[in-house]
């Protein structure tokens, strides 16, 4: 047995080298994840010629699993019966997600497959979702099963219907004549139940479900609480509309962690995701980041101001000006990680819903105690440091002062910054790290030479 890396370079190879038949033995064997992600290694021309010189048939379940872009790349360069099909064979949800971004770089294109697609119907509704809502990543086949029929009618009306062979039902879904839904049947429990009792008698009427304009992220949060497979995504009449799967809840996980992450780092204001960042042209990539750097270009040339006013302004103090000013970096250093690291926590927090408006106080207290004993620690060895190196108490103890002052202050403001932006409708995750940095620098300055100033002023 190969391990994964020898079996995508192998892979790999045989797309490039190899006859078509070697190319058919070889993913005929392979799982599908490693063709995937050994397409994904190829350069473009490598991918295209792979696509047009293999049947769609033997293409349907390897093309699902490849990155959004490359299924892009491919489709352009695609014949379009051939691309109609693969896109045919994937899930709805998914072929929706596809459609959607291949419209914003070929907006015929994308009209002209989704017209000639089968279920071209069901795919136009997942289109008028906003794609980060229930309705924008659930799949709309289900199984659904009227309460008036017996058990043995419910699963003959299962076996005709032919749920799909990915996203298929751990859950009956049971629905009134008016398709609202009524309850959940876990198929395990109906297959085992007298063929002659009424599904109404074996549903579960404390069901769990959502609204189709639920966020992405609550319907992750409302998986991972009650440990659900999928979940029944309604409308306001309580009409089934589709489910969402785990295995969509995955991706979106992984989307709106890498979303956090690149907001919360300053790469990112939310249109540009990481493939984006990843793979776009070379000035939309910098463009994304450049705001934030020319925030911090600011922030730092008012942090540079302060330094040369403060510097002429200490130039007769009795100090070593040359040791105030070696604490400076190390002073702005600390208050940036100790308000980033903040931030992030009531970031991921707020977005998980392990913090919640009740208990934001506790937290934001409990932040505030943790950062005072930091300060309290990190005070005392700069001031014990100090003192061996200098021989004197006066460095060590305006550092230590001005240490604890600035770490307080950019828990404080790394903390309440996340919550500000929640409480006005705004993704906490765009107090980003430059956005902290650079207001803390500016603060961290401040405070550090109004500690020298009453020093000064106080003791000598």
């Amino acid at each position: 047995m190969l391990d994964e890396k020898n079996n995508i370079d192998l892979i790999k190879k045989t797309i490039i080298e190899g006859s078509v038949d070697e190319i058919l033995s070889v993913i005929t064997k392979a799982h599908h994840a490693d063709i995937a992600d050994a397409i994904e290694g190829l350069d473009s021309e490598s991918r295209i010629a792979f696509f047009q010189k293999i049947k769609p048939e033997l293409l349907e379940d390897i093309f699902e699993e490849i990155e959004q872009s490359v299924q892009i790349e491919v489709i352009q360069e695609m014949n379009p019966n051939k691309a109609k099909h693969l896109i045919d064979h994937m899930d709805l949800d998914d072929a929706a997600d596809l459609l959607s971004e291949l419209k914003e770089e070929d907006e015929d294109m994308a009209d002209k497959i989704v017209r000639s697609l089968k279920e071209k119907q069901e795919v136009q509704k997942l289109l008028e979702y906003d794609e980060n809502i229930a309705g924008g990543i659930m799949n709309p086949s289900f199984t659904a099963i009227p309460e008036n029929l017996t058990v043995n009618q419910a699963l003959t009306l299962f076996r005709k219907s032919e749920p799909p062979d990915r996203d298929f039902s751990y859950y009956v879904y049971i629905v009134n004549t008016n398709d609202e839904l009524r309850g959940i049947i876990n198929l395990r429990d109906l297959v085992l139940a007298p063929p002659d009792q009424k599904v109404r008698e074996l549903r579960k009427e404390n069901f769990v479900a959502v609204n189709v304009n639920t966020d992405q992220e609550e319907v992750a949060r409302i998986i991972s609480k009650y440990d659900l497979l999928a979940v029944p995504v309604i409308d306001d009449q309580n009409k089934m509309l589709g489910i969402v799967t785990v295995d969509d809840i995955v991706d979106v996980i992984e989307e709106e962690a890498t979303e956090d992450l690149l907001k919360l780092s300053g790469t990112s204001a939310g249109e540009f995701d990481e493939n984006d960042i990843l793979t776009s042209r070379v000035w939309s990539s910098a463009k994304s980041r450049l705001r934030w750097l020319l925030l911090t270009m600011f922030g730092g040339l008012l942090s540079g101001s302060l330094l040369s006013y403060f510097t002429i302004s200490f130039s007769d103090i009795p100090l070593s000006l040359p040791i105030i000013i070696s604490f400076i970096p190390l002073l702005v250093g600390l208050g940036g990680n100790i308000g980033n690291q903040s931030a992030t926590i009531m970031v991921r927090g707020l977005a998980t819903g392990y913090i919640k408006t009740e208990s934001i106080m506790s937290n934001i207290m409990r932040e505030f105690f943790v950062s005072i004993l930091i300060g309290l620690s990190i005070g005392f060895i700069l001031f014990v440091g100090s003192l061996v190196i200098y021989k004197t108490m006066i460095y060590g103890s305006i550092i230590a002062v001005a240490i604890i002052i600035n770490i307080i202050l950019s828990a404080s403001f790394g903390t309440l910054l996340p919550i500000f932006f929640t409480k006005i409708n705004v993704d906490p995750a765009i107090a980003s790290a430059p956005f902290i940095s650079s207001s803390i620098d500016v603060a961290g300055l401040v405070i550090y030479f109004i500690v020298i100033t009453s020093y000064l002023h106080f003791f000598l």
